[in-house]
């Protein structure tokens, strides 16, 4: 482990083994996102910087995860109110490489290839819920069509998260039994 803090988490084997799928994925990254909730985004890098390299891929998808539930617009929509989301995309699509997630990794790639086309655009938009001509529509549809395998993607990469946790688990935790 090449950091300095060691962020893992002390859990027993046991229990280690009886968390499974998403119960285990927010029991092993629930410490970062406590410690990132409501912070600007430099302490939200500051924190990403002290993780092990599976950590960052959990703590990748978690993002996503927590903040795609309404889709890659909503995603971005409430991202330019809290200084921009897509300055988390680098660090996701990293996260997302190094567990293999490579079909949730294009559909980001996908979103933000969107997100730059309508960029300019967004920042104008004040309700999302309000039909405003023909470029929002544009806009709504191309993100509907990538947010339809977002959906399917996040149960599929949650999964192969979940095998790289079992096949390194002393990226995340330290046994006490």
């Amino acid at each position: 482990m090449t950091n300095q803090i060691d962020t893992r988490i002390t859990i027993s084997k046991e229990r280690f083994l009886a968390l499974n799928g998403y119960t285990l994925g927010q029991e092993l990254i629930n410490p970062a996102i406590l410690q990132v909730r409501g912070q600007n985004l430099e302490k939200k890098r500051a924190v990403y910087e002290t993780l092990t390299s599976g950590q960052n891929s959990l703590f990748a998808f978690w993002i996503l995860y927590g903040h795609t539930q309404s889709g890659w617009l909503r995603f971005f929509w409430e991202g330019l109110y809290v200084g921009g989301y897509e300055q988390f995309l680098p660090m996701i699509k990293a996260g997302l490489a190094h567990s293999n997630a490579q079909k949730l990794l294009t559909n980001v790639i996908e979103a933000e290839e969107i997100y730059k086309t309508y960029q300019e655009y967004l920042q104008t938009v004040r309700s999302l819920e309000e039909p405003q001509g023909i470029v929002f529509e544009q806009m709504t549809q191309a993100f509907s069509q990538v947010d339809t395998r977002l959906f399917t993607l996040l149960g599929e990469t949650m999964q192969i998260i979940e095998q790289y946790i079992r096949a390194k688990p002393d990226e995340f935790v330290l046994f006490t039994n």
